[in-house]
């Protein structure tokens, strides 16, 4: 199969370096800048990934199947990377965060192409083309010809591409755990594990998870009734080494998600005629404190 990867952040470079890595399929990594390579590091062994890495995005090729795993605000630069590479039979795969994957390609490919993806990996951008993965956890995608495509396709690879057939739950559950997780590890400035065990912080994440259960429900949407008790308590029991990407996006001065998690919390609930306060309130505080975008 042939793979192109537009975003050679933590997770695109993850999913490059594993479909490589499997092989049987020829990867394609479209980077902004000169890489010298793509390593993969787990349990402190590096392995370097057989992929090609492209700066000119005249010279993609046609691709079976291009995962889209930028930022979601820099999705309007992936344009050019499209042009060549898809055809009539491509698979679009959105790796990002969010619950409006469809939306935010409406730009460049019709949503019905789209294949959203929930990302549960534990995995750090050490450098330029050096990926460190500390925990294993899966990829879900929905029941769809295209989502079966892409699980079949990654059948040799350690991600754990799962089809779900309830997806929208799958995508509100993991909206909650970012709302909770990115949102306050990185207002806080916090380890991920200091919020599960911190109980200001525990009643914060309560309000959060109710809030995102509240407008779930008016999109018809039931999330689990202990949602918020099993986050805490999966955060309690994260190792220290575990931080949220937008943690690491604070500490790398690269610009916030919060848009496409807390403001999406908001639109949806503005949507429903609604108010979702701590969302709102994350949202400008998040905004506040992202480092300014260059280029």
């Amino acid at each position: 199969m042939r793979v192109l990867v537009v975003g050679a952040g933590a997770i695109g470079g993850l999913i490059a370096a594993e479909f490589a890595l499997a092989g049987g399929h020829e990867v394609s990594l479209a980077v902004r800048r000169p890489v010298p390579g793509l390593v993969l590091e787990e349990a402190g062994v590096e392995r370097v990934a057989p992929v090609t890495l492209v700066q000119d995005p005249a010279l993609v090729a046609p691709a079976d199947v291009v995962v889209v795993a930028t930022k979601a605000y820099d999705v309007d630069g992936i344009g050019p990377w499209l042009v060549n590479a898809l055809t009539d039979s491509t698979d679009v795969v959105v790796a990002q965060n969010g619950i409006e994957h469809a939306e935010r390609m409406a730009g460049h490919v019709s949503a019905d192409r789209v294949i959203p993806a929930i990302v549960k990996h534990a995995v750090e951008r050490r450098a330029a083309g050096h990926i460190e993965r500390t925990s294993h956890g899966d990829i879900k995608v929905p029941d769809t010809a295209g989502g079966r495509r892409f699980a079949e396709a990654g059948r040799g690879t350690t991600l754990g591409i799962t089809v779900v057939e309830d997806f929208e739950t799958a995508l509100w559950i993991k909206l909650a755990y970012n709302l909770s997780g990115n949102s306050v590890s990185t207002i806080t400035d916090l380890r991920v594990r200091e919020l599960g065990v911190r109980a200001p912080l525990q009643e914060l994440i309560r309000h959060l998870v109710a809030e995102c259960t509240e407008i779930a429900a008016g999109r018809g949407v039931a999330l689990p009734p202990d949602l918020a008790t099993t986050i805490v308590d999966e955060f309690a029991a994260y190792p220290d080494s575990i931080h949220s990407s937008m943690w690491q996006d604070l500490r790398a001065g690269r610009p916030f998600e919060h848009d496409a998690i807390s403001g999406a919390v908001v639109r949806a609930a503005a949507a429903q005629g609604k108010q979702a306060p701590f969302s709102e309130m994350a949202t400008l505080l998040l905004g506040a404190i992202s480092p300014v975008r260059h280029g």
